[in-house]
């Protein structure tokens, strides 16, 4: 058998085999995509829940700032409430009948963990 002759015979098999394989997968990949009718569909249906998620998202929207209006009102009332009220003493005498023991201000050896290069 003559080496140039069985090279150029693999090389027509290869490019026959290839063709054919590329007719092939375009068939069916042209097989698998949907007609223009049923992706017209497809997309009317998207477009109406889009919108419907839309104006839901503007409901949601106009809710909160209801409530955001409302909720800073609040605060403001809140606010102007606080202001009025006394504000808050120490008391060592409640402290002590909450603790049993007697506890200065700012005391931070109540707290468990604290040492001593925290507590000075």
């Amino acid at each position: 058998m003559d080496w140039e002759s069985s090279t150029i015979w693999y090389w027509i098999i290869l490019a026959v085999t290839g063709i054919i394989s590329g007719i092939l997968g375009y068939f069916f990949g042209k097989s698998d995509t949907p007609s223009i009718q049923e992706k017209s569909f497809e997309i009317n249906t998207l477009e109406i829940q889009n919108a419907k998620l839309k104006s839901d998202l503007e409901t949601c929207r106009k809710r909160l700032e209801s409530y955001t209006t409302k909720t800073k009102q609040l605060e403001f009332d809140s606010r102007t409430n606080s202001l009025q009220r006394k504000s808050f003493s120490f008391d060592s005498g409640e402290a002590k009948a909450a603790f049993g023991k007697t506890i200065k201000e700012n005391d931070l050896k109540l707290v468990e963990g604290i040492g001593p290069k925290i507590e000075g």
